[in-house]
């Protein structure tokens, strides 16, 4: 996938294009949930991170749990 590719090589805003594209036309894709958090954490936006990722977490993502334990504690 063109979006984990930006992840690895640093460019998470183009990443973050990607999974939104995505996510426009499958608003409940999970793994695109997941990752656009992860970009979005990468890029220091905690805040908007926890969110995409709990909602990930909530449709059966189960890789988010670790992420929502250590980063998302309000």
């Amino acid at each position: 996938e063109k979006a984990y590719q930006y992840n690895l090589d640093g460019l998470h805003d183009k990443a973050i294009e990607v999974y939104e594209r995505i996510l426009a036309d499958k608003p409940n894709h999970g793994l695109a949930l997941y990752n656009l958090g992860l970009s979005k954490y990468e890029l220091n936006d905690i805040r908007k991170a926890c969110i995409y990722i709990d909602r990930s977490l909530k449709l059966g993502v189960n890789e988010a749990r670790d992420f929502v334990r250590d980063h998302c504690r309000w």
